[in-house]
């Protein structure tokens, strides 16, 4: 069965580089997708010892998810991909992998990889979360930003906050430094843009 294959742009729950995606049509009918639904879950027990029941543990090697009439395996290494592409063949609808050894690696360093065409905004590599959606802390921030690049002559294009998210957007790598060494306490997560063309 063909399916569509695309590189991996994250890394989902913060551990697996790879995804396999299994669909199901509703016209096979309740009792056959309870069947199949059965024998994924066997096979995950039997080869992984991962039972249906258990609670998700982050050092487990692969991950099963389901939603309507689907389900996504998560494999944390190619083998693992591979195996589960090789059980379910017939049932997959599409598979995400990194494109070579560079991109995995990427992936897996410290910040939190988002990989496109283009920066953020065509401008900011750099996108931090912050941590509460309180609008004081934002203002804080905000504030902050505002008063040290005024003083460190940073212009509009080095930095940019957007108020519907609480996302704050950093251009330099010198100024991130800046940034986690003053806002760390009030940051949820760093993103990290890598283009396709860096790859």
């Amino acid at each position: 069965m063909a399916y569509a294959i695309h590189n991996t742009k994250k890394l989902y729950f913060g551990t697996y580089p790879y995804k396999i995606s299994l669909s199901f049509k509703p016209a096979i009918g309740f009792n056959n997708f309870t069947n199949k639904r059965n024998l994924i879950k066997s096979w995950v027990e039997k080869h992984y010892g991962i039972k249906h029941n258990d609670k998700w543990k982050k050092n487990w090697c692969i991950r099963l998810t389901e939603s309507y009439y689907s389900f996504n395996f998560y494999a944390r290494t190619k083998d693992d991909a591979d195996k589960i592409i090789k059980k379910f063949s017939n049932d997959i609808s599409g598979y995400e992998r990194p494109e070579n050894e560079e991109h995995l690696n990427i992936l897996l360093q410290e910040e939190k990889i988002i990989i496109k065409d283009y920066l953020y905004h065509n401008l900011y590599r750099y996108r931090f979360q912050c941590k509460n959606r309180n609008k004081e802390d934002w203002s804080e921030i905000y504030e902050w930003i505002s008063e040290y690049g005024k003083n460190a002559g940073w212009t509009n294009d080095d930095w940019d906050f957007t108020w519907s998210s609480g996302s704050l957007y950093i251009r330099d790598v010198n100024q991130l430094l800046i940034v986690r060494l003053a806002l760390n306490h009030k940051i949820n997560y760093l993103e990290k843009v890598v283009l396709k063309s860096e790859i």
